[in-house]
């Protein structure tokens, strides 16, 4: 099976927050304007609580899964180890929901019989691809639960006007796979989703005329 490091989230598909907008935003005027440390700092704070949260009203241990290719968007697709290559196959959808499992969640049995789900990577995204991702942790019980933390930002945008600015990249990013997380699990009953959001601090340089970026 191919997969890719849980660490790194991979973009697979753009959301709306169902009816109340993620985004907040400011205008500088006499507000202070963070610099790029002090946001990053402020961001890793709050994903860390976040996550102190969930493990709070689960317990269990935090553990590293595999992230299995479900849809390769042009880069190839889910095979299970004994398949061959020309013959792409994605893994079946699991009909049983799970609690917490929400509208745009996917739960597959993969070759092995374990489950994995897979969900929404990308809060924003742009010319540029995914801006600003959704992550996923995992936890396990010692009665061997396991629960999918899927940690979302609640975005608060600062925007910072300047005497120019650009926008894009130049040229579309390439396309990006289908990922969902393969768990240490077999039955739909011992798996749950945990949401939690955490606040993100953006700054967004604006100006009257932005310019393309080559």
């Amino acid at each position: 099976m191919r997969r890719l490091a849980r660490s790194i989230p991979i973009v697979a598909a753009i959301v709306a927050m169902g009816g109340v907008s993620a985004l907040t935003a400011a205008t500088t005027g006499c507000r202070h304007v963070p610099a790029p440390a002090e946001v990053e700092a402020s961001r890793a704070r709050a994903y860390a609580a976040a996550m102190a949260r969930a493990q709070a009203r689960f317990g269990g241990v935090e553990i590293t899964v595999d992230q299995a290719i479900i849809d390769g968007g042009g880069w190839g697709r889910y095979r299970s180890e004994d398949e061959d290559a020309a013959a792409p196959r994605s893994p079946p959808i699991v009909p049983d929901r799970v609690t917490g499992q929400g509208p745009d969640d996917r739960l597959y049995r993969l070759a092995s019989g374990n489950l994995a789900l897979g969900g929404p990577t990308c809060l924003e995204g742009g010319s540029c691809g995914c801006e600003i991702a959704i992550d996923y942790r995992y936890l396990r019980r010692d009665d061997g639960r396991v629960a999918v933390v899927r940690l979302t930002p609640a975005v608060e945008v600062i925007e910072h006007r300047v005497p120019s600015c650009g926008y894009g990249c130049g040229q579309p990013p390439p396309p990006q796979p289908v990922v969902a997380g393969a768990l240490p699990v077999t039955d739909p009953d011992q798996l749950e989703v945990i949401d939690e959001r955490y606040r993100y601090v953006v700054v967004r340089e604006v100006c009257d005329h932005p310019i393309p970026r080559p």
